[in-house]
C-alpha cells in the first residue's frame, strides 16, 4: 500500500484582512515580524490560527494526526499589549528549512536577523 504524502497551501489572504483589522499598539512590528518570517524559506505558509498569524510548513509530509500540528513552526501571541511573543512550536523541526533555521540561530546568538 502506498501512503500519498500531503501539503498544505497558505493562507495570505485571510492573514491580510485579519492585519488589516488589528488594533494592536505593535501591529507594525508584527507584520515586519510576519515578513522576515515568511522571506525565510519558500516552503513556509502562514495562516490564522488561535486568533492569530501561524506560520507553517507547506511541503510534502508524511500523513500524521491533525491534532499533533506537525506543520506548525511559529505561533504569534498577541495576548499583552506591551510585546508579541513568538512561539517556536515542536522545538528544533524547523531544522527541515535550512534558511529558516539559520535565521532563527542567529536571532538565538543575539544577532540581528534581515533576510535579503
Amino acid at each position: 500500500m502506498t501512503v500519498q504524502k500531503s501539503t498544505k497551501p497558505s493562507d495570505s489572504e485571510k492573514v491580510n484582512e485579519y492585519m488589516t483589522s488589528l488594533k494592536h499598539p505593535l501591529a507594525d512590528v508584527l507584520e515586519a515580524l510576519r515578513q522576515i518570517i515568511l522571506k525565510t524559506d519558500p516552503q513556509i505558509g502562514e495562516e490564522i490560527k488561535w486568533n492569530a498569524p501561524t506560520f507553517f510548513y507547506t511541503g510534502e509530509m508524511q500523513p500524521y494526526n491533525p491534532k499533533e500540528y506537525k506543520r506548525i513552526l511559529i505561533v504569534s501571541n498577541l495576548f499583552r499589549k506591551d510585546c508579541i511573543r513568538l512561539v517556536f512550536w515542536g522545538g528544533q523541526k524547523w531544522m527541515i528549512l535550512p534558511a529558516f533555521s539559520k535565521a532563527i540561530m542567529r536571532m538565538a546568538e543575539g544577532w540581528p536577523c534581515f533576510i535579503t
